[in-house]
């Protein structure tokens, strides 16, 4: 988890759009689609000890206990879409993005709090918050630093 916490970047991003549209993964995956390979990820738990999906993201509401000071967020009904784009290896920038898409504002907000209490005890500095767009439901995390264009693409995606 540690190294997920160092590597990726997590991007809250902020306020929504009014009127009757179509939920956000229904207009933004087909767009996220044409950027890269997409892998649209289902919930898989990893047996033997998990019985339910994790994600690559901490759950605020886990609890520290003594050997155990972090926990993956299990999958849930607050999720509308879990993706990821992988781009080619060669490409200049990050290697894969995923983008977490979720019902509501609340969860992704909390999720960030704790990842940034989380590096703030292991002393990391990694955490940014690269640029305010107009979702606050949604958690985009990059493998590596992305270059503007893989920045754009998927911020354009989330925004149309």
């Amino acid at each position: 988890m540690r190294a997920l916490l160092v590597a990726a970047t997590v991007v809250a991003l902020t306020a929504g759009c009014g009127g009757k549209s179509k939920p956000l993964a229904q207009t933004a995956r087909p767009c996220l689609a044409k950027l890269g390979r997409y892998i649209h990820h289902v919930p898989r738990p990893i047996a033997p000890t998990n019985t339910v999906a994790p994600l690559p993201v901490l759950d605020p509401d886990f609890k520290p206990s003594l050997g155990r000071t972090t926990q993956s967020l299990a999958w849930s009904d607050e999720l509308e879409e879990y993706g990821e784009i992988s781009y080619r290896s060669t490409a200049p920038g990050a290697n894969a993005v995923q983008i977490l898409i979720f019902k509501h504002d609340d969860l992704p907000k909390r999720v960030v709090a704790a990842t940034k209490r989380a590096l703030r005890q292991q002393g990391q500095i990694f955490f940014s918050v690269s640029r305010p767009t107009r979702r606050d439901r949604t958690l985009v995390i990059w493998s590596s630093t992305p270059t503007p264009q893989q920045k754009g693409g998927v911020y354009g995606c989330l925004d149309a």
